[in-house]
């Protein structure tokens, strides 16, 4: 598969995306993720898709949405083709604060794939275009950047998804050290600058937690660890999200700048890089999902059921 995001209308809160899967000719049918892994249910939201156009060999194909199983549009490819395109408008979700300043890009929401395939099993070439002069972070692999183009090395569906990109005005990278033979970096984008502004004490607590985890764990199963922080005025509190080998957190822009609120939200990376251990590397047998009160859960075993 390919799939090419075009996040230039981020600000907008609109997402473009144009998809191309290999098929053979007769029926197909295309499923839009529903399972998300990390969440407690089925929330992928098809009612965020604003436009649906598939076509092969450049002529239109009319496609079918199943009445009940909402999430799957059925299409015939022609005699002849080896694959069809989708183009996807889908609208910006706000749960991780985006604004017209700092937005993400979570793969799952721009992708339809073969129903019953496999998402580890599907390689996907990845890119992205970005806003002029903004600021990236993610956890995948970069090839190649240039004119605005992120293009990623090729992974699987399931490493895509887990791997999301977040986007903003201002951006700023702080080396937290290696643990354990892997390097960690904390990755911010906000809408100001001024919301970059980590103290010192503030950092050294970040590389404190590096050290901890490695104590406490023992043992990493990633090659590198990314914190994604994405720091907006449009949330009052943290919230975040697990991966394998990063964590999607989203905190108020004055965190960094107000103590009460540093402190009140410092548990979040801890709490999320916690999860990479159990809940993503490891969950355990017959809880699939997580019992705790925060919006963070242990994965889901797929994209289309639990």
């Amino acid at each position: 598969m390919t799939v090419h995001v075009d996040a230039r209308e981020a600000a907008q809160m609109v997402l473009h995306a144009k998809i191309r899967v290999p098929a053979r000719p007769g029926p197909l049918t295309l499923v839009y993720p529903k399972w998300i892994p990390g969440d407690h249910g089925p929330t992928g939201n098809v009612a965020d898709i604003m436009g649906l156009r598939i076509s092969a060999g450049g002529k239109s194909l009319p496609w079918r949405r199943d009445p009940e199983r909402t999430s799957e549009f059925a299409v015939n490819v022609p005699a002849g083709s080896n694959a069809v395109d989708v183009d996807l408008d889908v609208v910006v979700e706000t749960r991780f604060g985006a604004t017209a300043g700092a937005s993400d890009l979570n793969w799952h929401r721009v992708v339809l794939y073969p129903k019953g395939a496999r998402p580890r099993d599907l390689q996907v070439e990845a890119r992205a275009d970005i806003p002029p002069d903004w600021r990236y972070a993610t956890p995948l692999s970069v090839a190649s950047e240039g004119g605005g183009t992120l293009t990623f090395k090729p992974v699987s569906l399931e490493m895509l998804v887990d791997s999301p990109v977040i986007l903003g005005r201002y951006g700023r990278s702080i080396d937290l050290g290696t643990a354990l033979g892997a390097p960690h970096s904390m990755e911010l984008v906000a809408e100001t600058e001024d919301a970059l502004a980590v103290n010192e004490k503030q950092i050294a607590a970040y590389r404190a937690l590096v050290g901890e985890a490695a104590a406490l764990f023992g043992a990493r199963h990633y090659d590198r660890y990314t914190f994604l922080y994405l720091l907006s005025s449009a949330v009052e509190d943290g919230s975040g999200f697990e991966h394998h080998r990063s964590s999607l957190d989203v905190a108020p822009a004055s965190i960094f700048s107000k103590e009460d609120d540093f402190r009140s939200a410092r548990w979040l990376l801890a709490h999320e890089f916690a999860h990479s251990w159990n809940g993503k590397y490891r969950r355990p047998k017959g809880t699939p999902h997580s019992t705790t009160k925060s919006r963070c859960t242990t994965s889901c075993s797929g994209f289309t059921k639990g």
